[in-house]
């Protein structure tokens, strides 16, 4: 299962799995683990070592600062019209993205606010 905020969001999570398996695939990593779990006396174990080791870091150190703060610029943009920098998008990320209690905060008042002042009022939302 896969949670999101919004269809942004969806995409980017699809494109780090796609982008993740074909790392895996085209590494020749995905035949060592072939190996490991077949000739391993517990598979499961293996497979859970396997998603602590290699696939939670993964989303920690690429997922997280890339690709959710590259969505983030890229929803800011499209959904409220302004230009959001790097850093800005960092901060914008804890508006935009799932939190630890699995939600999310849509901000749809900003909309009716001038463009120019959007991007100021969402900064200083994403800094309460």
């Amino acid at each position: 299962m896969i949670f999101y905020s919004h269809w942004l969001d969806f995409i980017g999570k699809i494109f780090s799995l796609v982008a993740y398996s074909l790392i895996l695939i085209y590494s020749g990593i995905s035949d060592h683990i072939k190996e490991y779990l077949i000739n391993s006396p517990n598979p499961k174990f293996f497979f859970f070592i396997f998603i602590g080791v290699f696939a939670i870091p993964v989303y920690l150190y690429f997922h997280r600062p890339v690709v959710d703060v590259f969505i983030t610029k890229l929803y800011a943009r499209l959904q409220f019209g302004v230009t959001a920098s790097w850093d800005e998008s960092k901060l914008l990320r804890n508006l935009f993205c799932l939190n630890r209690k699995m939600q999310w905060l849509p901000m749809k008042h900003v909309l009716s606010l001038p463009k120019e002042q959007r991007l100021k009022v969402l900064l200083e939302e994403a800094g309460k």
